[in-house]
């Protein structure tokens, strides 16, 4: 699983990352690297301060490559129900879901209130497969 260290206005991960462990699965977490998005395994007691302050794997922990059969999750500003995501203005996440396997799973996690009708988007804005929300989940497609 690729998870994400939430900043205060993000929904926590903790509980999902709690449970892959428990299920003896890996977990990696984002690090910026120049313009690059790269996901690296360690325990969540190793996450250190990385850019803009978020919570990120040391440099020296296993950098790990998204593959078939991943959940990847993916913050979010804002979300609609076909998937449609608003980030923070990097692209970092859009360059990432662009480059997941087929059978990769991608699943933006917000608050119901993040939730908007619509998404603006651009030539360059991936969505995501599955919007979870604390009140409600949606698939692409299904909407």
């Amino acid at each position: 699983m690729i998870a994400y260290s939430a900043l205060a206005d993000e929904i926590s991960t903790e509980f999902l990352v709690q449970a892959a462990a428990a299920r003896g699965l890996r977990v990696a977490w984002p690090r910026v690297a120049g313009d690059v998005l790269v996901f690296a395994e360690c325990p969540p007691a190793a996450l250190e301060a990385g850019a803009s302050g978020v919570l990120a794997p040391p440099a020296d922990a296993p950098v790990v490559v998204p593959s078939e059969g991943d959940l990847v999750l993916v913050p979010g500003v804002a979300f609609d129900a076909d998937g449609g995501r608003l980030g923070r203005g990097g692209g970092h996440y859009d360059r990432v879901l662009a480059g997941l396997p087929p059978r990769a799973t991608s699943v933006g996690i917000g608050y119901d209130f993040q939730l908007v009708a619509s998404v603006p988007t651009e030539e360059h804005d991936v969505p995501v497969h599955v919007v979870v929300t604390d009140r409600q989940t949606y698939r692409r497609g299904e909407t």
